[in-house]
């Protein structure tokens, strides 16, 4: 979906669109969960949408991989996008350096040349994450 950031309607569309990837997401993941939020606790249209289905669990999606973790009840917005971060720094290591991940398995673990690509991006996704949990100014007003 091609979003228009100066275009209310246009944002409002693709996080209901991000809403029901979440909510396939879970279903197909088989995970339990409070009812998935109209409003993502954080979002930049068209690239990360950041879910809080109470008590303690927050699910990514966009333009990366869509993922679940569970974090403690009470975690901030700030620490669930950088808890992210970490894990995914974590897994895409993990996966270049050619070892399992206790927590994440992306695409086939038996095929290096897929891996090392797949590490590469999750890496550079994990990057980003990083540099948006880390932005103080992103943060002032929330």
């Amino acid at each position: 979906m091609t979003v228009d950031r100066d275009d209310s309607v246009s944002i409002i569309k693709w996080r209901l669109e991000q809403r029901g990837i979440v909510e396939e997401y879970l279903a197909d993941e088989e995970v339990s969960h409070s009812p998935v939020p109209l409003i993502p606790e954080f979002a930049v249209a068209p690239y990360i949408s950041l879910w809080h289905c109470k008590p303690d669990l927050w699910v990514v999606a966009g333009d990366l991989p869509t993922d679940y973790f569970v974090l403690p009840k009470g975690t901030p917005v700030r620490a669930a996008l950088g808890a992210f971060a970490d894990r995914w720094a974590r897994a895409a290591q993990n996966m270049l350096d050619g070892q399992p991940d206790p927590e994440l398995t992306i695409g086939d673990p038996d095929d290096r040349e897929e891996q090392l690509e797949l590490g590469e991006l999750l890496g550079g996704r994990a990057e980003l994450l990083r540099k948006m949990a880390d932005d103080d100014e992103a943060w002032d007003n929330s």
